[in-house]
């Protein structure tokens, strides 16, 4: 999951700001990610990474549209007062049989990418490679 226009963020409000977006898109993934084994850690900058082992890509493609929306719902109040609304983009990939952890990251960046350019504010998943 990736932040959109989040350089835009830190260049209009300052990147103590953008560092409080970030807590708050932090605050919603512990919401959604509730079972022991799910896992939600910041991959770099504006991006994150969710684990849902023993989740099928129906599941994956839910708790991620589930996240997206309700980012989109939250107005982030500026020092100045005005609400800022944030989206992320998603993509979703699912460990086959012979993957390993590469492939995994490798496939749902992948899926990410296109959900950036189909506009952003999406989620597009991952189709497993054909041995």
């Amino acid at each position: 999951m990736d932040a959109d226009h989040f350089k835009a963020v830190n260049d209009s409000w300052g990147h103590e700001f953008g560092d409080r977006c970030l807590q708050h898109i932090a605050d919603i993934l512990r919401r959604h990610v509730k079972r022991p084994r799910d896992v939600a850690i910041r991959f770099g900058g504006e991006e994150f990474a969710i684990l849902l082992p023993g989740t099928d890509a129906n599941g994956a493609l839910g708790v991620c549209e589930g996240i997206l929306e309700d980012i989109a719902a939250i107005r982030v109040p500026a020092d100045d007062g005005t609400p800022v609304t944030l989206t992320m983009s998603a993509g979703t990939a699912t460990l086959s049989q012979g993957d390993d952890e590469r492939d995994l990251f490798r496939r749902a960046d992948e899926a990410l990418y296109r959900a950036k350019a189909c506009g952003r504010n999406r989620t597009e998943q991952a189709t497993p490679e054909v041995s």
